[in-house]
C-alpha cells in the first residue's frame, strides 16, 4: 500500500508555490535529461536506449523533486483552518507502514506551532481532508512534531458482529469486546479491574454489560447483579447462576459482603507472603474464585434527589462500600462493572471514577461523554443511530459483538 493513497487527490492544487515547484520540477529533470542525451553523443547507445535514458531521468527527476503528496497536505490543513497565528501550515516530512499493523500508516508532521490540541480539536477535519480514519495523534520526539497514525477512509466498522464461541479469549481473564479497525478489542482485568459503561438508550450498552458478564461467568467468576427493574432484562437461564439484588438495601447487604471477602482475602495473602490474587492463585491449593459486581444503571442506585435523611445516608453507605472495591478490589479479586445512561455528574463521583479508568461509551450526547471519558469525543465520533459502537477511553472506536438474550442464555447454562 503506497502510503500517499491516503489521500484522496484528483488534482493537484492550483497555487501560486505549487506552480513555481512544479516549473522548477521540469527544469531540473529536463536539464538532467540533456546532460544524459550529451553524454551519449557518439557513443555506443542507441537512439531507443537514450530515449528511454532520458525518460528514466524525467521520471527519477519528478519523483524526486516533487513529492506532491506532501504539498497536499499543506493545502489540505490549510483549507481547514489548521495553521498558527502566522498563517503558515504544519508540513509533512515523513510518513512510513507501522510495523506493527500493515494496516495503519505513519505521518510525521513538523507542527509550526500547531498544537497538538490544535489536532484534536480538528480531528473529524482532518479525516475528511486526508480520506483517512485517524487511530491515534501523539506528539514525536518533542512538541514540534505530531505523529498521526491512520487508516486509509475506504476501511469501515460492520453495523454488526455476531458473537460466536470463538471470539471467547484464551486468556486467562480477558474480556472480549469487539472488533476496531485494527483488530480485535480486549480487556484483561489483571489490568484493568473496573470497568465503566456509559450510553444512551438504543446505545447498546445493556447488551455489551451482559456479553462481559456471560464470559466472566464461563471463566469461572462469581456474580452479583443489582438490577432495580426487578432483573427484567436477565432472562431465567441468569438466575442459575447469579446473586441478583433489586434493592438499594439488598445493594448494600451485597457490597458490605464483597468488602469483608476483600478483608478476608488481604488476611489470607498477607499470611502465605504475597502481593495478589494471582500469585496466591499459582500457588494455592484452593484458588480464590473473581467475583464481579455489576449494575445496569448505578445512577438509579447513587442518585440521592427526592431521598429523605435515611434514603441519603443508604446512598452513602453504598458510596462508601464502592468506593472501597474500585480502590482495593484490584489485588483481591473483586471487580466492579458499573454502567449508566442518565447524565448526573454526581452521582459517579471523583473517589469512584477515579480508581476505574477502563470507560467505555456509546451513543451520547457531549455531557454523558464527559461524564464518561472525560472529553466530549462520543459525542462526535459515534453516529446517533447505530447501536453496539463504543468509544474507548484511549479513543479506540470498535464495534461490540452482539449475542442474543437466547444465545446467552445456551450459553450460560451450557457452562453450568
Amino acid at each position: 500500500m503506497k502510503i500517499k493513497a491516503i489521500f484522496n487527490h484528483k488534482h493537484i492544487p492550483d497555487d501560486t508555490h505549487i506552480c513555481c515547484i512544479v516549473l522548477t520540477t521540469l527544469l531540473a529533470s529536463g536539464l538532467a535529461a540533456y546532460v544524459f542525451a550529451a553524454l551519449s553523443q557518439g557513443t555506443m547507445f542507441s537512439a531507443s536506449f537514450q530515449f528511454i535514458g532520458i525518460f528514466a531521468f524525467a521520471f527519477a527527476g519528478a519523483s524526486v523533486l516533487f513529492p506532491y503528496y506532501k504539498l497536499l497536505f499543506r493545502q489540505q490543513c490549510k483549507s481547514i483552518g489548521l495553521v498558527n497565528k502566522s498563517g503558515m501550515t504544519p508540513r509533512l516530512y515523513r510518513e512510513r507502514i507501522s510495523k506493527d499493523n500493515p494496516r495503519i500508516i505513519v505521518l510525521t508532521v513538523r507542527a509550526n506551532s500547531v498544537s497538538l490540541g490544535d489536532f484534536e480539536g480538528k480531528r473529524a477535519a482532518v479525516e475528511a481532508a486526508l480520506n483517512c480514519t485517524i487511530v491515534n495523534m501523539e506528539y514525536g520526539k518533542d512538541h514540534r512534531e505530531v505523529i498521526i497514525s491512520a487508516i486509509h477512509g475506504s476501511a469501515k466498522l460492520p453495523d454488526m458482529l455476531p458473537w460466536t464461541k470463538e471470539k471467547l479469549s484464551p486468556k486467562d481473564f480477558a474480556l472480549s469486546l469487539g472488533e476496531s479497525l485494527l483488530g480485535e478489542v480486549t480487556v484483561n482485568l489483571a489490568d484493568y479491574p473496573h470497568l465503566l459503561i456509559g450510553g444512551a438508550t438504543g446505545s447498546g450498552k445493556t447488551v455489551l454489560l451482559k456479553l462481559l458478564l456471560m464470559q466472566s461467568y464461563i471463566k469461572g467468576a462469581a456474580l452479583y447483579i443489582a438490577d432495580l427493574k426487578g432483573g427484567v432484562d436477565f432472562p431465567a437461564a441468569w438466575r442459575k447462576v447469579c446473586n441478583f439484588v433489586t434493592n438499594e438495601s439488598e445493594a448494600l447487604a451485597a457490597l458490605e459482603h464483597l468488602v469483608a471477602e476483600i478483608e478476608r482475602r488481604k488476611t489470607l495473602l498477607v499470611r502465605a507472603g504475597y502481593e495478589n490474587i494471582d500469585e496466591y492463585n499459582a500457588h494455592a491449593d484452593t484458588p480464590l474464585q473473581p467475583i464481579i459486581f455489576a449494575c445496569d444503571e448505578v445512577a438509579e442506585l447513587l442518585d440521592k434527589t427526592g431521598r429523605d435523611k435515611d434514603g441519603k445516608a443508604l446512598v452513602d453507605a453504598l458510596v462508601s462500600a464502592l468506593s472501597k472495591i474500585a480502590r482495593l478490589g484490584r489485588a483481591f479479586g473483586i471487580h466492579l462493572f458499573l454502567a449508566t445512561q442518565r447524565p448526573d455528574a454526581g452521582v459517579l463521583i471523583g473517589q469512584i471514577k477515579n480508581n476505574i479508568p477502563f470507560r467505555i461509551c456509546g451513543v451520547a450526547d457531549s455531557t454523558l461523554s464527559m461524564i464518561i471519558l472525560d472529553s466530549p469525543d462520543a459525542a462526535t465520533r459515534i453516529p446517533a443511530n447505530t447501536h453496539g459502537r463504543f468509544l474507548l477511553h484511549d479513543g479506540t472506536l470498535f464495534q461490540a459483538y452482539w449475542c442474543s438474550k437466547d444465545d446467552m442464555s445456551i450459553e450460560l447454562e451450557g457452562s453450568i
